[in-house]
């Protein structure tokens, strides 16, 4: 059963075209137009590297996608991943959208909806039947699209107001055969979760700034693992799993790891 909601087609505008894979050239185009947005620190062309990068060591899940003009300039594009959820009754092939900018002189012309209706066409043809992004902008623009809404959240706390427990056990871990069984361990059957391998671990580690993974555990238990970077002078956990242990086991980890960072 198809799962996407497709909007209605809009029509491209004279002479553009949808290509689901940029060209080196226009990747390079779309790299430069985003920079003063996503580069961070990176000068443009030290960007454009880091955007490589990330095409090259994501084995094939991440490429770019946009709407080019009939000279091949890049008028609206996005980064696009091939991903995986895991449902309760099959595996579906997914689209995932991240980066969806339109071009400073584009905007205004409704660009940015064609290039997504497009995109989900051709998703839909090439066998997905989900499509999937994180929207730090008001979600009801994609809500529009027919996404709907899963909220997130973003929690603090102070070390001091973490439980203790003094039995728990980190182990730093680079073993993420050993991340990914936990990981799949983790979820309910009933569940609906992206599914995971140690190639696309490797890759968000890298791509989130990981500093350091530990296993978690009690005694000879394994209770589950996290993954952690520093930023701002904070502890930031950039991703963490529990197996048959309650949350307050992954607070009073948190907690530990906290206090031996500093």
């Amino acid at each position: 059963r198809a799962l996407l909601h497709l909007p209605g087609r809009a029509r491209l505008p004279t002479g553009a075209q949808f290509l689901p894979n940029l060209s080196e050239a226009q990747i390079a185009q779309a790299a430069e137009q985003v920079h003063g947005i996503w580069g961070g620190e990176h000068e443009p062309l030290a960007y454009l590297e880091h955007v490589r990068e990330q095409i090259s060591r994501s084995g094939g899940s991440l490429e770019y996608a946009g709407i080019v003009d009939e000279q091949g300039v890049v008028l609206a594009s996005f980064k696009r991943y091939s991903i995986e959820i895991v449902s309760p009754a099959r595996p579906i092939p997914t689209l995932g959208i991240g980066a969806v900018f339109t071009a400073e002189a584009e905007r205004g012309r409704g660009l940015a909806k064609i290039m997504l209706g497009e995109a989900m066409r051709h998703a839909q043809a090439n066998g997905n039947d989900l499509a999937l992004l994180f929207s730090e902008i008001d979600p009801r623009y994609y809500q529009g699209l027919g996404f709907e809404l899963l909220p997130a959240s973003t929690h603090h706390a102070a070390t001091d107001e973490l439980p203790k427990d003094p039995n728990i056990e980190l182990t730093p871990c680079d073993d993420f055969a050993a991340m990914l069984e936990l990981y799949d361990q983790s979820w309910p059957k009933s569940s609906w979760h992206r599914k995971r391998t140690a190639a696309s671990f490797r890759y968000w580690a890298w791509r989130h700034g990981e500093r350091a993974r530990f296993l978690v555990s009690r005694g000879k238990k394994s209770l589950g693992y996290i993954s952690v970077a520093l930023r701002a002078h904070a502890l930031w956990i950039e991703d963490a799993v529990r197996v048959d242990t309650p949350p307050e086991t992954l607070w009073a980890a948190f907690a530990k790891l906290a206090r031996k960072s500093g």
